[in-house]
């Protein structure tokens, strides 16, 4: 990845290839595909076991071991849905 990521555990192009999204336990970076310049990262409070983008790629989804999905703008990294609960954990 970067200097500035750690070791990413899950890793998510977009459809068009433009972006990646990756993960490390608590944190989603939404990076440059050609540049790998950081866009943006979507802090979590719980460990996430899951992320993927849409098949538009507008939204990213991600999910964690607490049970809940959020549902992120891809390009601003701004929370679009509220934090969605499940029985189990949400892996991807």
């Amino acid at each position: 990845m970067t200097s500035m990521t750690p070791d990413a555990i899950i890793v998510a192009f977009s459809r068009d290839a433009e972006r990646i999204v990756a993960m490390s336990h608590r944190v989603a970076w939404v990076l440059d595909a050609f540049t790998g310049e950081i866009r943006h990262k979507t802090p979590r409070r719980a460990v996430m076991g899951g992320l993927m983008f849409s098949e538009d790629g507008s939204l990213m989804a991600t999910g964690g071991i607490d049970r809940s999905a959020r549902v992120y703008d891809a390009r601003t990294g701004e929370p679009v849905s509220p934090l969605l609960g499940h029985d189990h954990r949400v892996p991807s």
